[in-house]
């Protein structure tokens, strides 16, 4: 697997060749016939078997890096983490997410408000967002950087 992959002198990041997937992963035929993604092959072939439900994180950031000495071992929530200690993850950069329709304030009111009895709906068009995106910061899946600010 790894003639497919060319050292990149600067980084030390060993770039996958092959087939890429829509998120620029490398891609690679395993000899079973299934396909896998090239770091996680590569993390096989180097380390040994990856446990099941843990994902191969990059500590370089690059997708299409298939050196076994970049790659880790983490959950879900390492994995998040560590984007997160990287200044990667979007979903928490609050009013500087350029998807964000409501200001940090506004989702403090609003968490009160849901504390105070106010329903999802009467909420979602006071603010001019759909009755979802109110559940969203409610269950604390969007906006979770704020909860107990409120």
């Amino acid at each position: 697997m790894f003639a497919k992959a060319i050292p990149e002198p600067n980084s030390g990041c060993w770039l996958w060749l092959g087939g890429v997937n829509h998120k620029g992963y490398g891609t690679f035929k395993w000899s079973s016939g299934k396909t896998k993604l090239a770091h996680r092959a590569s993390w096989e072939v180097s380390k040994g078997e990856i446990p099941k439900g843990i994902l191969v994180c990059h500590k370089c950031d690059n997708p299409a890096c298939v050196n076994p000495d970049h790659l880790f071992l983490g959950t879900d929530k390492d994995n998040s983490d560590d984007k997160l200690r990287k200044g990667r993850e979007a979903r928490l950069a609050g009013e500087t997410n350029p998807r964000a329709r409501i200001t940090e304030n506004q989702v403090n009111t609003i968490l009160e408000d849901i504390g105070r009895g106010r329903t999802l709906q009467s909420l979602a068009d006071e603010y001019g967002v759909h009755r979802n995106t109110i559940h969203q910061i409610k269950i604390g899946r969007n906006w979770r950087h704020l909860r107990g600010t409120a």
